[in-house]
């Protein structure tokens, strides 16, 4: 779609506001909501031994993901009603593709340094689906065969479908993942090109012209209702937080012919949910869900992390440091490959089930010592790690001497940050100054 672009205030509120709201769970406008699954109970720290930092982060960035994904869902809505638009299947999918859509056209659009955020909010989209089709299977519940939602399973696949026929690079290695078939993925891209002419045709008709910009046409407007929890205090202030989500639905507004101004209220329900209200003329963002689907990702996660058993442990995730021992035999200081790897070194690696880019910058020295500063781009968490280094046997070998900061802090609450030593990372170097790590590649420097 050629919209007018946005200002990509996204990825700013993406990094900033705390928010969580289920993607599309949505009633008919003002009628009596359905009832939901039970609410996931977060597991409480003495439970998981404590949630590792970096995993609270992901949690939290999930959630931000699906929180703006549902925003554009409902956008969705609110332009199908006030603006005529045509909506010729069941409107609950329509919006989906609308929003996934709308966000991958502002992935192409925008600088390389954004489109992480915004892929990761596409995909944090599409997972909540795969989460809570995973989870009625467990409780049993089945999405009843006249509901106007397809079942979650197939949202997820639809919404990652046309993920994959927009930007190939991007999504195609969480499809995969996930067991979508080759034959299937070629399909996604032919009906990506066609749905996304179709969209275009519709909404030619409905961006500001000359007399919009003259006179001004509606604007989509920040309201705050009823918070009903002093804890949901949090989620409030998230939507107050520098002003960006304000600042998005400005741009946003920008990019439609809007025949008044929309309220997006948030606030507490009383009840979980998202939706579109016909009577009342507004977006509602529910603080209920905002807890409900944080919850679910917590518990999906540290299964996970819990399935994994102590795979973490063996590479750093887990666990207090020993003191590090002796520097082994034979490194930086040796001949051959462990001398050529001895410098400085930029790696970047890629997280294909978040689209979160990592940078570090490693310098090997000549003595055996090393340290690393590596970031994550989405989140800016930034690990400071330093110690001795080795190579044998086609691997690194760091034994930590320490590490900063010792603890992390976020909405899940404060967890200690403990990594293993010694670490491992097999090694290979195609071409001098190459050098190819798990999940990502390093290039010398100096």
């Amino acid at each position: 779609m050629k919209w007018t672009p946005l200002r990509i205030v996204i990825a700013s509120v993406a990094a900033t506001l705390l928010v969580v709201v289920s993607i599309g769970v949505v009633v008919a406008p003002d009628a009596s909501p359905p009832q939901p699954a039970p609410a996931p109970q977060l597991p409480t720290r003495e439970q998981t031994g404590g949630i590792d930092p970096e995993l609270a982060v992901e949690i939290e960035m999930r959630a931000r993901g699906a929180m703006l994904f549902v925003f554009f869902h409902e956008l969705g809505h609110m332009l199908i009603a006030e603006l005529g638009i045509p909506a010729t299947g069941p409107e609950e999918d329509v919006v989906d593709e609308f929003a996934a859509f709308l966000l991958t056209d502002q992935i192409k659009a925008a600088p390389e340094e954004q489109k992480a955020v915004l892929t990761h909010i596409v995909m944090s989209g599409a997972i909540y689906w795969r989460i809570a089709a995973k989870m009625k299977e467990e409780q049993g519940l089945e999405t009843p065969w006249y509901d106007e939602h397809s079942p979650s399973e197939r949202r997820y696949a639809a919404i990652l479908c046309l993920a994959t026929g927009a930007d190939p690079l991007r999504f195609i290695p969480l499809a995969v993942k996930t067991g979508m078939p080759e034959r299937r993925l070629a399909q996604c891209a032919q009906e990506y090109d066609r749905k996304h002419a179709a969209w275009e045709q519709l909404m030619a008709s409905h961006r500001p012209g000359m007399w919009d910009a003259i006179f001004g046409s509606g604007r989509l407007t920040l309201e705050y209702g009823p918070v009903m929890k002093n804890e949901w205090l949090v989620f409030q202030e998230a939507y107050r937080q520098g002003g960006n989500f304000e600042q998005m639905l400005h741009d946003v507004s920008a990019m439609f012919a809007l025949p008044r101004d929309v309220p997006v209220a948030v606030k507490g329900c009383g009840f979980i949910n998202a939706y579109w209200s016909i009577r009342e003329k507004q977006i509602v963002l529910c603080h209920d869900m905002f807890e409900y689907v944080l919850k679910t990702f917590a518990q999906d996660m540290l299964a996970q992390t819990q399935e994994q058993g102590g795979q973490a442990g063996d590479q750093g995730g887990q666990g207090p440091a020993p003191a590090p021992g002796p520097a082994p035999q034979g490194g930086g200081q040796g001949t051959g490959q462990a001398a050529a790897l001895a410098g400085v070194w930029n790696c970047q690696s890629f997280d294909g089930a978040t689209g979160a880019q990592v940078n570090e910058q490693l310098v090997l020295q000549p003595d055996s010592n090393f340290r690393s500063m590596s970031q994550n781009a989405l989140t800016g968490f930034t690990l400071n790690v330093w110690g001795r280094w080795s190579f044998a046997n086609g691997s690194l070998r760091y034994d930590l001497a320490g590490y900063e900061p010792k603890q992390f802090c976020g909405p899940l609450g404060c967890s200690p940050v403990t990594l293993g030593s010694p670490m491992f990372f097999p090694v290979q170097m195609p071409q001098p100054g190459f050098m190819q790590l798990p999940g990502g590649s390093c290039r010398k420097t100096g």
